[in-house]
């Protein structure tokens, strides 16, 4: 946990200017603030993740409000080398948290599998079925994969092809009628047998 607090202060301080700043209690009061607001947040993913549940919403509310109350009593200390800036402070805590949690909870890749012409598509620009058809192609049945072998979307396990990943649009392309030369063209990464088009939108060799 002290290693999220000081990652932090290490985020606030490298957006600040390179110069020293004036000696100040009250400034002194706000970092140690925004570090245990940082503190307090993790512990309430620490403890949601431990039980396996949602994030309990009151314990991030006692955490923002602690920040609130510890910025008025900071900036009671006169010598502050900024004010008004809480709302600013509490939005890096958050981002700070974030980035966190899409480390290591990373989110689910929402997709659908595309298919159409002897090949299917995969990638999060593929939300739904609407996404499918302003691509030219047609959405598969929900939950169903790209199957590399028939170029279709079939229910998991899918089968392994030809696969051709396209990291400019985070989309993957898979299938006997993909055109590898093709994707070379157009920028892609071609995957030439035994590989699995992912609903990430990347290509992975084996299934």
């Amino acid at each position: 946990m002290r290693a999220l607090v000081l990652g932090l202060v290490v985020l606030i301080v490298g957006s600040a200017a390179a110069s020293a700043a004036a000696q100040s209690r009250c400034t002194s009061l706000k970092y140690k603030a925004a570090g245990r607001a940082a503190l307090a947040q993790a512990k309430c993913k620490m403890k949601a993740a431990r039980a396996g549940v949602a994030v309990d919403a009151d314990c991030v509310v006692r955490a923002e409000a602690a920040l609130s109350n510890k910025w008025s009593k900071a900036e009671a200390k006169g010598d502050c080398v900024e004010t008004g800036e809480l709302g600013d402070v509490q939005a890096a805590v958050d981002a700070f948290i974030s980035a966190v949690m899409d480390s290591l909870e990373p989110p689910t890749p929402t997709a659908v599998c595309c298919e159409g012409g002897g090949s299917c598509w995969h990638g999060t620009q593929f939300a739904d079925a609407a996404s499918c058809v302003q691509f030219g192609t047609t959405a598969g049945a929900p939950g169903t994969v790209c199957d590399g072998a028939t170029g279709s979307c079939v229910a998991p396990p899918a089968s392994t092809g030809q696969c051709c990943h396209l990291p400019s649009v985070g989309v993957c392309n898979g299938g006997p009628a993909l055109d590898l030369a093709g994707c070379v063209t157009a920028g892609g990464l071609d995957y030439p047998f035994s590989a699995t088009c992912l609903p990430n939108g990347t290509c992975s060799f084996g299934p």
